[in-house]
């Protein structure tokens, strides 16, 4: 066994340092290696390989390659909309004052039972005169215009030359030889005469003009009948220069009430048909909606016999109504139905009042159950009107009007909603309470009150609740008993309906385009489509029938404008996503794509960043053997 040899401590540190020193000083070949070794580190002789970098790279590509795959087939399917279209449509509809003129034709008629003379109005320069000087005062209004001499014995005419005026011989009838005074006489006379020998369509009017008998002291007088006519009777056709005069009167006539429905300003113009919108669906549907109160049963009960009243008084109404609305009846009797104001004893007049503030109050909507209708669904109108029948400790129950005075119709007008009718039952102020007693109210017994309904009707349709009658400027009108609206009326209505609806059928095809255009992600279904392009073509359709006068079709051609825009805006499919963010996207695709995105690109960060250093020491190691 070998002995090992013990040194010094000293010895042995003075021996560590003199090896160390050596090994840094006295060794140079040593230190030449190791500078060598640390060149050879930061250069190299060959390019570095791309394997990995490729490897890498081919991770990404195939990543991105997929994005096109998966953009569509995770794209929603849009359906063509001419935007362009909609926009030209829009701009056209806001471009006037209103988005559809429906033409009006005025037939003046002159007659007299005098033999023709040679001066005054037979000649064709003051029939012309006429002409001109009522449109000066028709307030801006396009009349097609035509006036007729028509004597016993001639017949002149200037103006439109349209096949639907009436024919001559007005002056060979029975017209001159009847009370004039009698206005319902007139009026079915002049009736059967254009019924007989000329139609009386849309937008067609005629007034006939009496000349006043020599010698005859009598008033000038208008009348409005209930067809498309009017007659003026006392006229003066032998002053000087009276073709102005008669044509201001005409033209008042014919702008107040047979183009805007007899609505007058204060100032005494005829007001424009900018009115409130008509209560009816986008399909120009509504639903009349009949309620019978009872308020105490305890006292008495009353039921009707809706059936006969239908028949016997709204069904005439409804019938002359269906151009301009589809209307059907509903019907109910509720009890115990309270009204939610208290009213108060009046001394003087024997009679329970309500004061004209509380009527907002008047409807008791939790123990009203009016909405019970099952055919109410969706975008279905309802009309409601109640009949309210008192308790006997508040009977007889009247409304007071803003006045004071007491309302003779004992009902108001609800825009939009209905009205309230309230009856009380005969002699209730001598009836004794808790006296129960079951009582049918007839067609008969409820005359009074369906005649207050269709003045509701009328008031909420924007057609004055009263009839023709101005007592300052000598103008009647003759009531239409059967229907509740004349036919001139019923045009009005066609005309501001069509109107509505183009305007609607624009603005609800406008948001459609707005709304399509800032959502990207909404479905258009070709059902959409459709029904924009119907609603356009519909549209154009009615514009192309109202320049030639035809109401009904252009009335008919406007609703369906109106209702497919709102199919279009209301269809499910665009309802559903509504309310579909674009954080809603987010929120999904998140957790699926950025774990995987983030660990790519660190990986192709520190790739590329080991590559490029690595071409680095290549490239050093080229130049140092340079």
């Amino acid at each position: 066994m070998a002995e090992v040899e013990e040194l010094p401590c000293a010895d042995a540190a003075t021996s560590g340092s003199e090896a160390h020193g050596s090994g840094h000083e006295g060794n140079p070949a040593s230190a030449t290696e190791s500078g060598d070794v640390d060149a050879e580190a930061s250069t190299r002789s060959k390019p570095p390989g791309r394997k990995r970098l490729f490897i890498t790279f081919s991770v990404v590509f195939f990543f991105l390659l997929g994005v096109p795959f998966w953009w569509k087939s995770t794209e929603v399917y849009r359906a063509p909309l001419p935007f362009s279209a909609i926009e030209e449509h829009a701009a056209v509809v806001a471009s006037s004052s209103l988005a559809l003129a429906l033409p009006c034709h005025l037939h003046i008629i002159f007659t007299s039972a005098a033999p023709h003379r040679n001066e005054g109005l037979m000649s064709v320069a003051s029939l012309e005169k006429v002409a001109e000087s009522f449109r000066q005062h028709a307030q801006g209004y396009d009349f097609g215009i035509r006036v007729t001499w028509d004597a016993d014995d001639s017949c002149v005419s200037v103006g439109s030359d349209v096949e639907w005026t009436w024919p001559c011989g007005l002056a060979n009838s029975d017209l001159l030889n009847v009370d004039l005074r009698n206005d319902d006489y007139v009026d079915e006379f002049l009736w059967s005469f254009a019924k007989d020998k000329s139609s009386s369509a849309g937008g067609r009017y005629t007034l006939v003009v009496v000349e006043r008998k020599p010698g005859e002291d009598a008033k000038e007088r208008t009348v409005v009948g209930k067809h498309r006519h009017a007659w003026m009777t006392g006229a003066d056709l032998s002053v000087p220069d009276f073709e102005d005069g008669i044509a201001s009167r005409i033209a008042e006539v014919a702008v107040i009430y047979f183009r805007n429905g007899g609505r007058v300003s204060k100032a005494g113009r005829a007001e424009d048909d900018q009115v409130p919108s008509m209560p009816l669906s986008a399909d120009g549907e509504a639903i009349l909606s009949f309620t019978l109160l009872n308020a105490n049963p305890e006292d008495w009960i009353y039921d009707w016999d809706i059936e006969e009243v239908e028949e016997r008084y709204l069904q005439p109404l409804i019938d002359v109504m269906e151009p301009v609305a589809r209307f059907s009846v509903e019907s109910q009797v509720l009890y115990y139905t309270p009204k939610a104001v208290s009213s108060h004893w009046n001394e003087a007049l024997k009679a329970h009042l309500v004061p004209f503030k509380q009527l907002p109050f008047f409807v008791n909507s939790n123990e009203w159950h009016l909405d019970t209708s099952s055919a109410a669904t969706g975008r279905s109108k309802i009309l409601h009107f109640a009949i309210y029948v008192p308790a006997a400790n508040e009977c007889p129950l009247h409304m007071q009007l803003s006045s004071g005075r007491i309302s003779l119709t004992n009902g108001f007008t609800s825009p939009g909603w209905g009205g309230v009718t309230v009856y009380n039952p005969p002699g209730c102020g001598n009836l004794v309470s808790n006296n129960s007693g079951s009582y049918k109210l007839s067609s008969k017994d409820l005359e009074p009150v369906v005649g207050v309904i269709v003045a509701q009707i009328r008031a909420l349709f924007g057609l004055p609740s009263m009839f023709v009658k101005n007592a300052k400027t000598s103008t009647y009108g003759v009531p239409a008993a059967v229907t509740g609206i004349a036919d001139w009326e019923v045009d009005v209505l066609l005309r501001r309906r069509t109107a509505m609806d183009i305007q609607a059928s624009a603005s609800t095809l406008l948001s459609l385009s707005r709304l399509v255009s800032s959502l990207p992600n909404m479905v258009i279904k070709d059902e959409i489509g459709e029904h924009v392009q119907s609603s356009l073509a519909e549209a154009k359709a009615a514009q192309s029938q109202s320049l030639v006068g035809a109401y009904h079709a252009a009335a008919e051609a406007a609703r369906k404008a109106r209702s497919r825009a709102e199919a279009a805006f209301f269809q499910p499919s665009i309802m559903s996503l509504l309310y579909f963010p674009a954080e809603h996207q987010l929120a999904i695709y998140t957790p699926f794509f950025v774990p995987v995105l983030l660990h790519v690109l660190v990986a192709l960060l520190k790739e590329g960043s080991r590559y490029k250093q690595e071409w680095q020491k290549y490239r050093r190691g080229d130049l140092k053997q340079l």
